[in-house]
């Protein structure tokens, strides 16, 4: 691994992850550049073992490419090259992308080159020394005030000043890092109100009629 190559900086395997999903490690049959064999080196890697995500942004072949490292150093192969521009993609928003292996078929003489797949995690970056459960529960309290704003909007319109007002003191009293994580769910749930109301009343248990109008972005801003 580069000494200058800074790794992509994976998320908290106990917070909740925003999407994860499968996908096969590329390039596993070639030698590394040191003329170690990536498959040897495969063989100390064992199931769900993370491994580290490196940039490398002077690839000749892909600028965008990402190269797969064991725990120990030694290069495993590459992301495919669709998934790896997501994953710069992802990064660079500041979520955390965690790679884990997820299974690896037993070489054979007909086929001496194991397939393996990883399992691709992302995840919002949980500040150092904060604890998964307190991040997730005040993402579920930011779920929850969500809820309030837009039942109070459609239902008690002349309620709202009084509960933008409560659930600014809330973010007021929370530490940093827990008001980050109230407001960025608040911000992610009016996007998705946006972008797929019907989904997002579904997965809320809203009836129809409380999905926020273009005007619950200023109740949003009053809380924050």
């Amino acid at each position: 691994m580069s000494s200058t190559a800074t790794p992509i900086r994976g998320g908290d395997l106990a917070d909740e992850p925003i999407c994860e999903f499968g996908h096969y490690l590329a390039g596993l049959a070639y030698p590394n550049s040191d003329g170690s064999s990536r498959v040897d080196a495969l063989g100390g890697v064992g199931l769900g073992t993370a491994l580290v995500l490196v940039p490398e942004d002077d690839n000749p072949v892909d600028p965008q490419a990402i190269a797969v490292y064991a725990p120990d150093g030694r290069q495993l192969g590459y992301l495919h090259r669709g998934l790896a521009e997501e994953v710069r993609g992802w990064a660079a928003e500041g979520l955390g992308v965690t790679a884990t292996v997820e299974s690896a078929s037993a070489p054979s003489e007909q086929f001496p080159v194991p397939e393996v797949r990883i399992a691709v995690r992302v995840s919002q970056l949980r500040p150092p020394g904060v604890p998964a459960d307190a991040m997730a529960m005040a993402r579920g309290h930011a779920r929850s005030c969500w809820k309030l704003l837009a039942l109070t909007r459609v239902w008690r319109p002349q309620d709202l000043p009084e509960a933008e007002g409560e659930i600014a003191d809330t973010v007021r009293g929370l530490p940093a890092p827990l008001a980050g994580a109230f407001r960025d769910e608040l911000a992610k749930l009016t996007a998705e109100a946006a972008a797929d109301p019907r989904g997002l009343r579904r997965r809320l248990g809203l009836p129809l009629e409380a999905l926020p109008d273009p005007r619950f972005g200023e109740s949003i801003r009053r809380v924050e």
